[in-house]
């Protein structure tokens, strides 16, 4: 071996040698502007241009898109029920319940409240009430052949007001002055006058029953002509 490395730095000089020097040669040439001439001459000297065919690139197989996973989710599928039989008989019994024997239950009757009675309501009346009312003419109770002749000779004048008592039967029971004449006798002919001939119809409640009541008048005294 060591022979062999000896003998093959001894032949190596050479050629690398000549390497350097053509290498030097060109870039001499390049530098100095006349390696563009020597190019130049070669070119005309060889117009004729070879295409070199150049093979198309090889396409490059783009991977294929990612498939999209499978859902672990299994789909939902409907499954259409049984038709139901209503026909069809049971295929269970019920057992009756295990309830206590009446006689164990004690009614009790719960007392109801009665309503406390509130104060009673007259019933509505079924007629109007009436007041006594004179079944004669008033006008006829007192004339001036009842004028006092000892008011006559005193020229006595007057209006008496008077109010009278009406039993349930219609009789007049008394008589009193309300408002005077002036002349305590014309006062005094006035009830006993109407007391001995007024006649009344008696006074109704609203049942249509007859009550005791009261009618006003007066009396005018004028002395006759």
């Amino acid at each position: 071996m060591a022979y062999a490395d000896n003998f093959n730095r001894a032949a190596r000089p050479g050629p690398i040698a000549a390497v350097i020097a053509i290498h030097a040669g060109i870039g001499y040439l390049l530098v100095t502007g006349l390696g563009g001439a020597i190019m130049d001459r070669i070119i005309q000297q060889n117009p004729d241009v070879i295409d070199i065919p150049i093979d198309p690139p090889t396409p490059i197989d783009e991977p294929p898109p990612p498939q999209p996973e499978d859902s672990a989710v299994d789909p939902i599928v409907q499954v259409p029920a049984p038709p139901l039989d209503f026909n069809k008989p049971a295929d269970f019994k019920v057992e009756p319940a295990d309830l206590p024997p009446v006689d164990d239950f004690i009614i009790t009757k719960i007392p109801v409240p009665m309503p406390t009675p509130g104060p009673s309501v007259a019933p509505k009346p079924s007629f109007d009430p009436v007041a006594a009312r004179p079944r004669n003419d008033p006008s006829r109770w007192v004339t001036t052949d009842d004028y006092p002749s000892a008011e006559i000779r005193k020229g006595s004048e007057g209006t008496a007001r008077f109010r009278l008592q009406i039993a349930a039967n219609g009789k007049v029971e008394s008589c009193t002055i309300t408002r005077s004449s002036g002349s305590a006798r014309l006062d005094e002919a006035t009830c006993r006058n109407v007391e001995r001939r007024a006649k009344f119809d008696p006074a109704r409640n609203g049942e249509n029953q007859p009550v005791a009541g009261r009618y006003e008048s007066s009396v005018k005294w004028v002395l006759p002509e």
